[in-house]
């Protein structure tokens, strides 16, 4: 879950303070980081985003990125449930409105992404053949040795914003870290889900707490739907 934040000057020490008070049981890892902020940001760099503080549970499960334009929160886990997605999300959105409510700031837009894998033994052929007419497969898709497809598009779910659904799927290989995937390496298809509120306008908008719970509330079913509609 993601907050794109604004309104308020971001302190990397009180944050970083604040968070291991606060929520200090559940960021437990032994390896906390925070770093001052750095300006003037390069030009070609402004709209990235480099997170200032840093916290991660001692099972690497949960983690807490923050800086002056975003906070993230992320939960890495192996077989998620929909039950611990729809908790994990509500936990987001009670620190989000927390963090937001501390340091009266607010934010502009919220995001939410959501990775999903599937072991296969041939990901480019299986994606292609499933997206793919005949005749493409038999000319031009003959055999790939990758494939993708991402899709876009703005819809309204029902008591929530306009939001921006991304539908991303790829293949991959499962490597150890630091390696990286050989041709021909890949071993698994990724599906990332990818919905987040316009940011067309976004400077002049602000995302209420109730909008928050209604977003995050939506985001576990919806996502299933508009799997099923692209994987039936």
């Amino acid at each position: 879950m993601s907050l794109f934040t604004a309104g308020f000057q971001f302190a990397t020490a009180r944050v970083f303070a604040w968070l291991l008070a606060k929520y200090g049981q559940v960021f437990d890892g032994d390896d906390p980081f925070s770093m001052p902020a750095m300006f003037p940001m390069p030009p070609d760099m402004k709209d990235v985003h480099f997170p200032q503080v840093i916290l991660r549970s001692f099972d690497t499960k949960r983690q807490v990125q923050a800086s002056g334009s975003r906070l993230d929160l992320i939960y890495e886990k192996d077989h998620i449930n929909d039950a611990e997605l729809a908790e994990f999300l509500a936990w987001s959105g009670s620190l989000g409105k927390e963090y937001m409510a501390k340091f009266k700031g607010s934010a502009v837009r919220i995001g939410c992404v959501l990775n999903r894998v599937a072991p296969d033994e041939n990901p480019p052929g299986t994606l292609s053949r499933h997206f793919c007419k005949e005749q493409w497969i038999q000319g031009p898709l003959n055999r790939p040795g990758d494939f993708q497809l991402h899709a876009h598009k703005v819809f309204e779910p029902s008591g929530v914003f306009k939001i921006n659904s991304w539908m991303r799927c790829s293949c991959a290989g499962l490597v150890e870290p630091g390696e990286e995937v050989q041709p021909g390496g890949y071993t698994v298809i990724l599906v990332q889900h990818d919905f987040n509120s316009l940011a067309e306008g976004a400077s002049d908008r602000k995302v209420t707490d109730d909008q928050v719970d209604a977003f995050l509330k939506m985001v576990p079913s919806e996502m299933l739907r508009v799997l099923q509609v692209y994987f039936p």
